[in-house]
């Protein structure tokens, strides 16, 4: 219904310099509405920037130290918003697969540190001759249009507008560095970027990071997608798996489209073609692990996997673990990536307690007036 009314998503942008950028820019654009004009956001609601006095400006939390991103510098940007590992390594390879699960890519390497071998592919992505860490490398095109990494090109404009002309700017991000901390430690009572990454989705990148604000209030109401044509199409390939016993094509249409527009293989040619596991894509169970993993890429960081957690009773196993990231009190790379052993935990005190989180608590007022039970653990 929503295609025959002239919805769809947002591809077939061509104003980058290699086709990796312009699927980023795709990726980009899919959250974004200038001016509430998107055929991909069904269902939204508005953003307003004219409040300078608000503490609450999202982009203020995802920008890194350096943006002067707002009026006054207040409040400044911290890029407390930060990415977790678990969200770092939930993005896909380039073959469009888990990276534990693609043949080719080198899971037991992701620690350590290499160097992109095709340049001409990450141009403008990934730094020629740097070292960047192996986790970092040949990932899907949502990876590097979502997340900032230290050692990666930081896609936003730093000099003036016509910034793509320029050689970008490089993610610095250990201690003392443009984009790392000066602290000396991990604070719990101030904002501060925990995890060594940033956050890309939602930020317009043709704006400069300076006084971000000031331009971002230019394009008018902004819209939050509540609905995108994206989720229509992941929800639609969860109800047909969940309906039939066997996939069949109606399971993989949904879920291709949305792989098609980041740029990666369907599900049946990169699970057959790369995958350790080419069985995992043709059977109930297999299908319902890789469209909730396709689902939490998608949709990552628009306030969705909250609900959809609690919605496959999955949030007790996902929700107990500590968030982890990387040293990013350390000043050189061996002290940052924690001697190449594996992440860090950065935050602990968080849990869910199942049954119990599951529901919300009724207020005791309407307990007491309605006599209603209260909902279990309450």
């Amino acid at each position: 219904m929503c295609e025959d009314a002239g919805w769809g998503l947002t591809k077939g942008y061509t104003g980058k310099a290699t086709s990796l950028l312009n699927t980023m820019m795709d990726i980009e654009q899919s959250v974004q509405a200038p001016g509430s004009v998107s055929k991909e956001i069904v269902f939204q609601t508005k953003t307003i920037y004219s409040n300078i006095a608000s503490p609450n400006y999202f982009f203020a939390h995802t920008l890194p130290y350096f943006c002067n991103a707002t009026i006054l510098n207040n409040p400044p940007s911290d890029g407390s918003m930060s990415p977790s590992m678990k969200m770092v390594e939930m993005y896909y390879t380039k073959n469009g697969l888990p990276i534990d699960m693609d043949r080719e890519w080198k899971y037991e390497e992701r620690y350590t540190m290499g160097q992109v071998t095709d340049v001409t592919t990450y141009e403008r992505v990934i730094p020629a001759n740097t070292g960047v860490l192996k986790l970092h490398l040949d990932r899907e095109p949502r990876f590097y249009a979502c997340i900032a990494a230290d050692r990666l090109y930081w896609r936003g404009a730093v000099v003036n507008q016509s910034n793509e002309m320029k050689e970008p700017k490089i993610i610095t991000a250990r201690k003392g560095e443009e984009f790392g901390t000066n602290l000396e430690s991990l604070q719990s009572y101030m904002n501060q970027n925990r995890s060594g990454y940033w956050l890309m989705k939602h930020i317009y990148t043709d704006l400069l990071c300076n006084n971000y604000k000031k331009q971002i209030e230019g394009k008018g109401d902004l819209p939050k997608p509540l609905i995108r044509m994206a989720q229509l199409y992941l929800w639609a390939s969860e109800a047909w798996n969940e309906y039939l016993e066997t996939p069949d094509d109606r399971v993989y249409a949904g879920i291709d489209k949305v792989r098609a527009r980041a740029g990666i293989p369907d599900v049946k040619e990169a699970w057959s073609q790369h995958s350790t596991n080419p069985a995992l894509a043709t059977t109930q169970a297999g299908m319902r692990q890789i469209i909730r993993r396709e689902t939490s890429i998608e949709l990552a960081f628009e306030g969705q996997r909250f609900w959809d957690l609690r919605r496959w009773l999955e949030a007790e196993k996902e929700l107990n673990e500590p968030l982890t990231g990387w040293n990013v009190v350390a000043a050189d790379a061996d002290g940052f990536y924690n001697n190449y052993q594996g992440p860090v935990v950065v935050w602990e005190k968080r849990g869910f307690l199942a049954p119990r989180d599951y529901f919300f608590p009724i207020s005791s007022e309407v307990v007491q007036v309605s006599g209603v039970v209260q909902n279990p653990g309450w």
